[in-house]
């Protein structure tokens, strides 16, 4: 068991860190220590959201971890080790460092068929940060009277992401009673897995 600081950082106006930025921390820091090919089955748990640099708790046994008040989610995947777990906890040091982010340019170029968003172009942002803003966008689209805001859930990926994934596609597939949904993500003809997302009522 070992533990790995995030170093995590606020977009545009956000006062909450963005997921996308989350999972691309940690896509590094495993990138870093098994290779990008050797990650395999990964799954993101965010259970809510945090506004202070956090850590992730490696392990590669089966214990577990308490979850105190600091946890707010969780990985999973597969490498040639075995199955590997890791534990999200919220730290107290603050986050001191804001980038820009136009995320109205990623919709401006997106297509929009029935239930399915696309978008082929490369604009610059990582993968992670196209999918979750065409979900978000999606979502948007297909419910625009509903009141409150959709956020992120989970993701399930074949693989991690890399930075040649273009040409991306999402498409709702199941809507829960309007409490959570699951849509798929194809990186060109590749299903390379699902993306989750949950109503927040009210609110803006």
């Amino acid at each position: 068991m070992y533990v790995i600081p995030l170093e995590l950082i606020f977009k545009g106006e956000r006062n909450y860190v963005q997921s996308a930025d989350i999972y691309n921390e940690i896509a590094n820091h495993l990138e870093f220590k098994f290779g990008n090919r050797e990650v395999l089955n990964f799954r993101m748990d965010l259970h809510r959201f945090v506004a202070t640099q956090c850590n992730l708790i490696i392990n590669n046994t089966k214990s577990t971890i308490n979850k105190t008040s600091e946890y707010f989610g969780e990985i999973h995947f597969t490498t040639k080790e075995g199955t590997i777990t890791g534990w999200l906890l919220e730290g107290k040091s603050p986050i001191k460092m804001r980038n820009s982010y136009n995320e109205d340019i990623i919709q401006k170029h997106s297509e929009y068929t029935e239930k399915k968003v696309s978008l082929k172009e490369n604009l610059g942002y990582r993968p992670m940060e196209i999918i979750v803003s065409l979900t978000k966008h999606l979502h948007n689209y297909l419910y625009p009277n509903l009141n409150g805001k959709w956020i992120f859930t989970k993701i399930e990926l074949k693989r991690l992401l890399i930075s040649g994934d273009i040409d991306i596609d999402i498409e709702l597939q199941h809507n829960f009673q309007n409490r959570l949904t699951k849509s798929v993500i194809k990186i060109g003809r590749e299903q390379i897995g699902y993306i989750y997302f949950s109503h927040l009522s009210g609110g803006n």
